[in-house]
């Protein structure tokens, strides 16, 4: 084997490790979120129990308000809800090969921004200067 060949093959094995510890933390963001949204919305409505076959709406015809969010908490559980969202898009993402590849400038995000968040989908900000300037894809 050639020693180009050698460390491509390591490249691609370290890529993959780096996607593998992407998703796992994902995942464990994920998890954290969904519990935090499920504590801030725990007792805010009650349910009785539908009847064998029923679902969806139908159960929610039963349910009542119990208690009411305040502004601060109702500020801070849509912005669990909205950081949800993000880690369950970048966890549909992070196996395809766009995953890292910049919405904008269509270059490699590095690792790095990643590993601090891996719900970007644009690097460092110079390609939206320069999308701004009409440098840029799209």
């Amino acid at each position: 084997m050639e020693a180009g060949q050698g460390s491509n093959v390591m490249e691609r094995q370290l890529s993959s490790r780096r996607r593998e510890a992407l998703r796992l933390d994902l995942e464990d963001q994920q998890k954290a979120l969904v519990d935090e949204v499920y504590r801030l919305t725990r007792g805010l409505i009650t349910t009785t129990r539908a009847p064998e076959g029923m679902g969806g709406d139908e159960v929610l015809e039963g349910a009542r308000c119990v208690r009411a969010l305040t502004p601060a908490q109702a500020r801070q559980l849509a912005q669990q809800v909205q950081r949800l969202r993000a880690v369950s898009r970048a966890l549909a993402r992070v196996s395809r090969p766009e995953f890292g590849i910049c919405d904008l400038c269509g270059l490699q995000i590095a690792f790095a921004l990643l590993a601090e968040d891996a719900t970007r989908t644009t690097c460092d900000g110079r390609c939206s200067e320069a999308r701004q300037a009409g440098h840029g894809r799209g």
